[in-house]
C-alpha cells in the first residue's frame, strides 16, 4: 500500500502543470501603447494565476505598464476597452491632483469622467476639435498612480480635444465629474 502512495506522490510530481492559452507579446510594448494584431500572439502557459491573465480583445486597448517580449499580457498591464466612451484617436495625459479630485479612492481604471479645468479661481475657456465652446472634457481613467497624499490622475482624453486645449491642460488645476449611473467602460 506504501509502495502504491508513494508511486501515486511521484507520478503526481513529474506530471506537467495544466496547460492554458494566453496571449503572449511578440515585441516589448511601452506603456500607454496602442495594442494592435501584430503585437501578441497566442500561446500556453501554466494554468496557475490564469485569472491574471488578459483577455481578448486587446488590439486598440492601451498598455498600462510596459510589456516584455514573450511575456503574457496580464490584465492589470492593459487599460480597459475605451474605444465606445471615446472613439477616434487619443492621447494620455497625466495630471497632479488631490485625493479630493480623485474622490478619495472613488476613481478606478475604466471609469468615463468629465474634467473641468480651473486657474486662479476661474473656469477655463475650453472647445472641441472643432473649435466650438465646450463646459468640459470627457475623459476615461487610465489609472490612479502616485500615493494617497499627491495622487497623479492618467486619463485618455480625444486627442483633437487635448490639442485645442493644450493651454489650458497645462496650465489648469483639474476638477473631476463622475456620473455614479454612468456604466462603467467595458473590460
Amino acid at each position: 500500500m506504501a509502495l502504491l502512495a508513494l508511486a501515486g506522490v511521484v507520478f503526481a510530481s513529474t506530471r506537467e502543470p495544466q496547460q492554458v492559452p494566453v496571449l503572449i507579446a511578440v515585441r516589448d510594448i511601452a506603456a500607454y501603447q496602442v495594442i494592435t494584431a501584430d503585437d501578441v500572439i497566442l500561446g500556453t502557459r501554466a494554468a496557475e494565476g490564469q485569472n491574471d491573465y488578459a483577455t481578448l480583445p486587446v488590439e486598440g486597448r492601451l498598455t498600462l505598464t510596459a510589456v516584455t517580449k514573450d511575456q503574457p499580457l496580464r490584465q492589470g498591464q492593459i487599460a480597459p476597452n475605451i474605444a465606445s466612451v471615446l472613439p477616434g484617436t487619443l492621447t494620455v495625459h497625466g495630471f497632479a491632483v488631490s485625493r479630493a479630485t480623485v474622490l478619495n479612492g472613488g476613481l478606478r481604471a475604466g471609469d468615463p469622467i468629465q474634467m473641468l479645468l480651473v486657474r486662479d479661481g476661474r473656469r477655463l475657456a475650453l472647445v472641441d476639435k472643432g473649435g466650438a465652446t465646450i463646459d468640459r472634457l470627457n475623459a476615461v481613467v487610465l489609472a490612479v498612480a502616485g500615493d494617497n497624499e499627491t495622487p497623479t490622475l492618467v486619463v485618455a482624453l480625444r486627442d483633437g480635444d487635448a490639442k485645442a486645449n493644450e493651454l489650458a491642460i497645462a496650465t489648469g488645476t483639474v476638477t473631476v465629474f463622475k456620473d455614479p449611473a454612468a456604466s462603467r467602460v467595458p473590460r
